[in-house]
């Protein structure tokens, strides 16, 4: 489940967090840590909050003129711990609510607030404005999450005679932070530092190369992702060393991978193309495939759309060859919400409907009901109204047998759907 702490400049703005802490509760099941007061704060106890989120949110009503003089020394605390921990920032503008002008002087923390991508909330259309940051928000926590799932792939073979605190053998998945805890993670990380300290006085290079990757692995688990990019840099040094090319290319993605989500935009783009000119050397498909699917998540962040469905599309085709069904289908999502992003429904329409023959195929039944439900707004934008009961149907279908919360949410955007389209129909 993921974390998100969400901050208000002032007690007034207590109404619209409350009401945005429900909508993630609901639409993404994730636990939500609400701050609204400058009185008796405590830095320890935000410092613990913030250390398991993923996302700190800042709501900005509009009756707040906002100046970086302006943030309060518990906000200012907030995003400076934040930045540290490299957790997605989002700031909300609720109605005429703004971020002034960017200036060269203002202060780091605010520069940081003004360069995250922010969201208008209108109180008229806030169920319409509330999915399209909130899908964007679980878009980034699902790329996390999948690095850090990449990371621990990548990684497995280094993990052997790790035990827990029982001394019991620690599987490689053990190492997610959903199944380890913090004292078990720092417990490792004291244990390799002290291994790498042995291997580099023994000369032992692969016992050195082990230690780096497992203190990176653990570091971004952590969410300490520049501890973690450090020491898979001198594994990556190791790894050419040794001419291991395979493992230079896993090594890279992984950097590509910390990078971006670090916010490092550039760095990330370094990475993948430098994975990619060593992949097509020797042949490795699957790194092919992988080093265009990070390069068209940097064009997204880099705002060149056309450029990030060109390299996804490519990325598609490699794992259509492998036959990779899973990456094949968070590829066609991908490639048809960005055509919708460039205005192109009806492409964004046959990829998507792509995407719903993959997602049964897969029995990923909450994809699937989910592009069902992304599939009935294109129609009706495209004016093919025939369609639309069919794929809603079908996702009511999948989501009456879903008590899960996050399923209520997209049952409310049913109902509005069907209320929209019975209305243009009068």
């Amino acid at each position: 489940m993921s974390t998100i702490y969400i901050t208000t400049f002032t007690p007034e703005s207590k109404a619209n967090a409350q009401r945005f802490q429900e909508e993630c509760k609901l639409f993404l099941e994730a636990e939500c840590l609400l701050s609204i007061s400058d009185k008796e704060w405590d830095q320890n106890s935000i410092r613990t909050k913030l250390d398991k989120s993923d996302v700190l949110v800042v709501v900005i009503d509009e009756n707040i003129r906002l100046n970086d003089k302006g943030l309060s020394d518990r906000i200012r605390f907030e995003l400076v711990t934040a930045i540290h921990l490299d957790l997605m920032i989002v700031p909300i503008l609720v109605d005429d609510a703004q971020l002034p002008n960017r200036s060269p002087n203002a202060p780091g923390t605010f520069k940081t607030l003004q360069n995250a991508k922010s969201y208008k909330l209108r109180s008229p259309y806030w169920s319409e404005d509330i999915h399209e940051l909130l899908d964007d928000i679980q878009s980034e926590l699902d790329f996390r999450k999948e690095v850090e799932d990449k990371l621990s792939r990548s990684s497995d073979p280094n993990f052997l005679g790790l035990g827990d605190e029982e001394g019991k053998p620690l599987k490689p998945h053990g190492l997610g932070l959903e199944f380890s805890s913090a004292l078990e993670l720092r417990r490792i990380i004291e244990s390799e530092r002290h291994n790498l300290d042995q291997a580099r006085r023994k000369g032992d290079r692969d016992a050195e190369k082990k230690s780096l990757s497992v203190l990176g692995l653990t570091f971004s688990q952590m969410g300490q992702t520049q501890q973690a990019i450090h020491y898979f840099k001198e594994q990556l040094a190791i790894a050419r060393e040794m001419n291991d090319l395979e493992e230079q290319c896993s090594l890279l993605a992984n950097l590509g991978d910390a990078c971006a989500v670090s916010g490092n935009i550039d760095n990330a783009r370094g990475y993948y193309q430098e994975q990619l000119m060593l992949a097509d050397s020797e042949g490795f498909s699957a790194h092919i495939a992988s080093s265009f699917n990070g390069l068209g998540f940097v064009y997204v962040k880099s705002e060149n759309i056309p450029k990030a469905i060109e390299c996804y599309f490519k990325s598609l085709e490699l794992y259509k060859r492998l036959e990779d069904h899973e990456k094949i289908l968070e590829l066609l999502v991908g490639i048809g919400l960005n055509h919708q992003k460039l205005g192109d429904l009806k492409q964004a329409a046959e990829f998507l409907e792509q995407a719903g023959v993959e997602a049964r195929y897969l029995e990923n039944r909450k994809e699937e009901a989910q592009i069902c439900v992304d599939l009935a707004e294109l129609y009706i934008q495209l004016g093919q109204d025939e369609k639309v009961m069919s794929v809603l149907t079908r996702a009511e279908d999948i989501f009456k047998h879903q008590s899960a919360k996050w399923a209520h949410s997209w049952k409310n955007k049913i109902t509005t759907i069907k209320k929209g389209l019975n209305k243009r129909n009068i």
